[in-house]
């Protein structure tokens, strides 16, 4: 939060183990400032908690096995349609996504995906991120 303040941002992402949403917006209305607050969840119960606490969106992962959590089994993608049941919020899915796995995402419900190393690894992110935006414009 202190971070998101002091450049400027329109929001901030809370990890699992950072201060609760309510304490990160009541951080910023003391700065004067209006932040989307989004935060990490990791069931459709804590994402609808989440909301209930005053987060504007959640990122759910991790959904398929990622890189970045060597060892850790995906959740599947039944997670994401039980999430979006019970979020008001829109539900980003994370870990483990691909273009054809950001399409499939949408259709159970998710408000977008959140890719790390999915693009950063690729020798053309640019063009990664491209493969990303055309999969999900197919979705119905």
């Amino acid at each position: 939060i202190d971070v998101a303040l002091a450049s400027g941002a329109d929001g901030v992402q809370l990890g699992r183990d950072a201060v609760p949403v309510d304490a990160a917006r009541n951080v910023a209305r003391r700065a004067g400032r209006r932040l989307r607050i989004g935060t990490s969840v990791h069931s459709a119960a804590e994402a609808a908690q989440a909301a209930a606490d005053g987060a504007d969106l959640v990122i759910l992962g991790t959904i398929w096995g990622s890189a970045s959590h060597p060892g850790r089994q995906g959740s599947g993608v039944a997670l994401v349609a039980e999430a979006a049941a019970v979020c008001p919020v829109p539900v980003y899915a994370i870990g483990g996504v691909t273009p054809q796995r950001a399409a499939v995402a949408l259709n159970a419900g998710a408000y977008g995906v959140a890719v790390l190393t999915g693009v950063w690894d690729k020798p053309d992110a640019a063009a990664e991120a491209m493969s990303f935006l055309e999969a999900m414009q197919v979705v119905s």
